[in-house]
């Protein structure tokens, strides 16, 4: 066997044992793929020169200069494509080993997906995009799934909130292939679950929000002059603040602070803190509610707090104002201080207000209406993403390096492919479960991620297995009794049945619902047969925002609600009246919850008769508009009764969750009974022969290899085989029993 770098062929002729192995439930990067044991060069100037003089200042360090190289048999002919890799050398000898086959795709694999540019698929959370996506099969998609709001909500309605941006699995499973120049094929590409699921993660991170955050001081003192006559009185006057770069104060990367003014290149909810110090320069103006500060947005006084007039310097109250509102791209927020020339005295003399330095503003997003593909992955490495994928559906994979395609097909399929017959080549020597099954136990646990939400974590006390985890039972008495084969790095969301929505949901908690201004109201009248709540002031509430209702004198009124009206004294939510009542009533915001889960779903898209095959509501309301098309997601449907049951029987769950209304297949039944029925009945046959090279070369981790005898004809998984072809040496093969 020769080597060639490059276009050079080196000075060495001689037999290179090769190892080829895929061992099943071995992590694709830890496996190694095709591999040569150590073998010995000459060191000559030529050899020397065309590995590029490796050198070691230690006589005993390991060199690991890598090369890429081919394997030529005697005829000149390329029989493997990989590295050449240099050990070490003495003053002779130079000696190497050969990497190929899968090793060349799994390397490539370094790095993480956060190298990969997915801001092409940077979209608005808008009602038109979620419609628009809700048809994609590929890109972004808007499902309908529980981020933390809905399991409280009183009534069917949907906010924007409601909705996730999620990516197709194919879609990034193959920009991870195409970003390093590998082709992939096979069972896979074909499979119905790969290409309808998505993966998901919270798409804002906390950079997002500290990108587009200020906390900005005001370094020197405002005079507000309210002198006499009115004609000359400033009646708005901006607040500036002038430092947001001196620690603690900051503007965030997006440079949307300038001026005193703040820019919103997204649409985003904004929690707005304005602390003002002020005093008089004048004791004689000393009327109560004279003068305001208003917060503006785009030009418009959106939220104003009236303030009773400090006290006359040298003393100063501290003056606060917090609000949550609604921006969008290219709103403009800022400060104002007025004064109502009704109200205000004429003082005897000028006077005026002083706004004082140290005065602050502090700005910071609660929820950014906008999905960035960069965002959407998780902050895994390329190869952790890839081997949790492949792991999930138990494939099998065969890499060819001159073409650099990559062939992923499914293990379960394995039996009803080609079978390269090697009968009368090699010849059992030894059959040996022992060591095969020592990788395993009685009940061998395949499993997602440990989860922290609380019900999964509940779950998993009182049940031995955890939550959509699935079992693999060998009856063996020398096995342990337990353990995990398959530690998948998703999480498992929460399944669950939501009554008001009358579907199965689930849940992952990547928002949660905080409590803002509470108002009590005073009773409960109707309005055109919607539930009116009458308060002194509802200044505070917009509409479309979630607000609660607690401690009310009728209990069937708490809990979340959609506002609908605002009126100076009252809101109507979106529940139908049934008697009057008091209680207390609260704002709601969608705030980020600082998780990095990573969970996948199955999406399924629209159609003219979506939401009654999901729910027994005719439709769901989306913000003010009624739709019969809902995208969805789930992860392990749960039995409700609806039609979808005829179209999706398939979850993501590796086993059945324990509950009486699951019913689906699992991950376990479609991609693991042929490990199952090995499993249960296994056979590790290790034999030796002479292979010719045509046979050799057909033999593939993706086919079954056949031993037929007189009395029987069976079919084997190659495990392993040691060897090379057109070897005059025996190969050793490693072969579990299929049929």
């Amino acid at each position: 066997m020769m080597i060639r770098v490059g276009s050079e062929i080196l000075d060495f002729n001689a037999p290179i044992e090769m190892e080829r192995r895929v061992k099943l439930f071995e992590a694709i990067d830890e496996t190694q793929g095709d591999f040569s044991y150590s073998f010995e060069m000459d060191r000559t100037a030529n050899n020397m020169r065309i590995l590029g003089y490796p050198f070691s200042d230690v006589a005993d360090k390991r060199i690991y200069s890598s090369l890429e190289a081919d394997l030529l048999d005697d005829s000149g002919i390329a029989i493997y494509k990989g590295v050449l890799r240099v050990d070490r050398f003495s003053s002779t000898e130079i000696e190497c080993s050969f990497f190929s086959g899968n090793y060349n795709w799994i390397g490539a694999l370094s790095g993480n997906l956060t190298e990969i540019d997915f801001s092409y698929l940077d979209t608005d959370l808008s009602e038109d995009e979620i419609i628009n996506n809700g048809v994609n099969t590929e890109g972004i998609f808007f499902p309908l799934i529980d981020t933390g709001g809905l399991i409280t909500r009183g009534s069917s309605n949907l906010v924007l909130q409601d909705f996730t941006g999620m990516i197709f699995l194919k879609t990034a499973f193959e920009k991870i292939f195409q970003s390093v120049g590998i082709k992939i094929s096979g069972d896979l590409m074909k499979d119905p679950l790969y290409n309808t699921m998505l993966v998901s993660r919270l798409t804002v991170d906390q950079a997002s929000i500290d990108n587009r955050s200020t906390y900005a001081n005001k370094t020197t003192d405002q005079s507000y002059f309210l002198g006499s006559p009115f004609s000359t009185l400033p009646l708005v006057e901006k607040i500036l603040f002038q430092d947001d770069s001196t620690f603690p104060f900051f503007d965030g990367s997006e440079n949307n602070y300038a001026s005193s003014t703040y820019t919103a290149d997204v649409d985003m909810d904004l929690n707005i803190e304005v602390s003002i110090r002020a005093s008089y320069t004048n004791s004689s103006a000393s009327a109560g509610d004279i003068f305001e500060i208003k917060i503006y947005v785009g030009g418009a006084a959106v939220y104003t707090s009236r303030f009773t007039p400090p006290p006359p310097a040298p003393d100063f109250a501290t003056l606060s104002l917090k609000r949550n509102i609604r921006v969008d791209a290219g709103s403009y927020v800022e400060v104002f201080c007025y004064v109502d020339p009704s109200v205000i005295p004429i003082p005897p003399d000028l006077a005026s207000v002083e706004f004082l330095a140290d005065s602050t503003i502090r700005i910071t997003p609660t929820f950014i209406y906008r999905v960035f593909g960069n965002a959407l992955l998780p902050k895994w490495t390329k190869a952790k993403f890839v081997n949790s994928v492949l792991s999930l559906f138990c494939c099998i994979c065969d890499y060819e390096p001159v073409s650099k395609l990559l062939t992923i097909d499914l293990f379960e399929k394995i039996k009803g492919k080609e079978s390269v017959d090697i009968s009368q080549y090699i010849e059992i020597q030894e059959t040996d479960t022992s060591e095969f099954l020592s990788n395993f136990f009685k009940n061998n646990t395949l499993k997602y991620d440990d989860s922290d939400a609380e019900p999964i974590k509940e779950y998993n006390i009182k049940y031995s297995e955890p939550y959509a985890a699935g079992v693999i039972p060998i009856d063996n008495a020398f096995l342990p009794a337990s353990g995990a084969i398959l530690e998948n790095d998703f999480k498992a969301p929460v399944s669950y049945i939501n009554t008001v929505f009358s579907a199965s949901l689930e849940r992952v908690n990547f928002v949660e619902m905080e409590e803002l201004d509470s108002v009590d109201f005073t009773s409960i009248t109707s309005s055109s047969g919607l539930t009116r709540l009458n308060m002194d002031s509802a200044q505070a509430f917009s509409r479309l925002q979630i607000c609660r209702i607690s401690n009310c004198t009728v209990p069937e009124y708490n809990g979340d609600w959609l506002i609908l009206t605002v009126s100076t004294n009252f809101i109507v939510i979106d529940r139908p009246f049934s008697s009057d009542a008091k209680g207390t009533v609260t704002r709601l915001s969608h705030r980020y919850t600082n998780v990095d889960d990573v969970h996948l779903f199955i999406a399924v898209t629209y159609d003219d008769d979506n939401v009654p095959r999901f729910s027994n509501n005719p439709s769901y309301k989306l913000v003010e508009n009624t739709y019969s098309n809902i995208s969805y997601a789930f992860f392990n449907l749960l039995n409700t009764g609806r039609p979808i049951n005829s179209d999706y029987t398939q979850g993501l769950a590796l086993g059945v969750v324990n509950n009486v209304i699951s019913y689906q297949r699992t991950l376990l039944d479609t991609y693991w009974s042929l490990v199952a029925r090995v499993l249960t009945d296994p056979v590790k046959q290790i034999a030796v022969g002479n292979i010719p090279k045509t046979v050799y070369s057909n033999i593939t981790p993706l086919k079954t290899v056949r031993i037929s005898t007189i009395e029987t004809s069976n079919q084997y998984y190659l495990n392993l085989i040691q060897g090379y072809q057109g070897s005059e040496y025996q190969c050793t093969l490693e072969l579990i029993k299929i049929s």
